[in-house]
């Protein structure tokens, strides 16, 4: 929804959707408009408040997302379970990565796994440059 929102998902439902954002995310979103049922609502500490009707929050989850803890959704009830159950499939994916030491650093990492030698991309391109120079 970071674009007007295209209403892809239709449903039969009719849904309050109530997200606080921050200060950080405050001034993105009151500098748009968002959807035509907006209203927003300004909360202390520069936070804000947007409220929206929705048929559908499958989109909205998507957005939600979209701004990390920047966003709470507040209502209904049923976005706010689904995106908890997001960040909770989230931090056991990532689970491992915190729990591991960050490697070394590697100067060739890069290239690392990579099926073709780098130097392939760059060999010869000096004699192709000075071709075209020479002619």
């Amino acid at each position: 929804m970071q674009r007007q929102p295209k209403n892809v998902f239709k449903g039969g439902e009719d849904y309050e959707v109530v997200i606080d954002f921050d200060s950080w995310a405050a001034d993105l979103v009151r500098g748009r408009r968002w959807h035509s049922s907006q209203e927003l609502t300004e909360l202390p500490g520069r936070q804000i408040r947007l409220r929206l009707r929705l048929n559908s929050i499958e989109e909205a989850e998507r957005w939600v997302l979209s701004w990390g803890t920047h966003a709470t959704v507040v209502r209904p009830h049923a976005l706010a379970a689904r995106i908890c159950k997001t960040a909770a499939g989230l931090q056991e994916r990532y689970e491992a990565l915190r729990v591991q030491p960050e490697p070394p650093a590697d100067r060739h990492a890069h290239t690392k796994g990579f099926p073709v030698p780098l130097s392939f991309f760059t060999r010869g391109t000096r004699s192709v440059r000075l071709a075209k120079a020479k002619s």
